[in-house]
């Protein structure tokens, strides 16, 4: 197995900063989104307020005239509306940004779908602690920071991981942020 730094943009993945950072630095002003901006949703349905969180999210896009996309099995809690529709994670081609909403692990595996469609991506904590969450769920009035261009975004390396044989065939390769685990198969 080896790991190296992915070194091409489509390689990475852009996270909005925190409300903190974004008093700290100076703003980054995307004149290209106007104010009908199109959001993939991504909530971890088993943290334990999730859905809470998400209609908040989902409540406040709406407020600001934003579209919302989900993953399709997210229908049953969410219903349909004028603003949302449900499709699979291939239509994050055709959104603006991603919304992952749960906890770092939330984070780290739609930032690994985000970077498949080149797609920044904002991580809106729904639990108690998450170090890598971009917002927590009492700021998600900073969302119309976004849809006004008014934020920065931090790009996060990320590392290509090969599962090689000994004649170099690649037998798994993958992209990840944080770290990837070597285990023991049941061979």
């Amino acid at each position: 197995m080896y790991i190296k730094k992915c070194d091409t943009p489509q390689d990475s993945t852009e996270v909005i900063l925190t409300a903190k950072e974004l008093v700290e630095r100076s703003h980054n002003v995307l004149d290209k989104w106007g104010v009908f901006l199109r959001f993939y949703v991504i909530p971890n349905m088993t943290r334990e307020n999730a859905l809470s969180v998400t209609n908040l999210v989902l409540e406040e896009l709406s407020n600001i005239d934003c579209y919302v996309t989900m993953p399709v099995s997210l229908e049953q809690y969410f219903g349909r509306s004028a603003r949302i529709s449900y499709e699979d994670y291939d239509s994050i081609k055709d959104v603006d940004m991603v919304i992952s909403i749960g906890g770092d692990g939330s984070f780290i595996n739609a930032a690994k779908i985000a970077t498949e469609y080149n797609k920044p991506l904002v991580c809106i904590n729904a639990g108690k602690l998450a170090y890598l969450a971009c917002m927590e769920g009492n700021e998600i009035n900073l969302l119309s920071k976004v849809v006004s261009g008014d934020y920065i975004t931090e790009k996060r390396m990320m590392l290509d991981v090969y599962v090689v044989d000994d004649n170099e065939t690649v037998l798994y390769h993958s992209n990840c942020i944080n770290d990837a685990v070597v285990s023991r198969s049941g061979r």
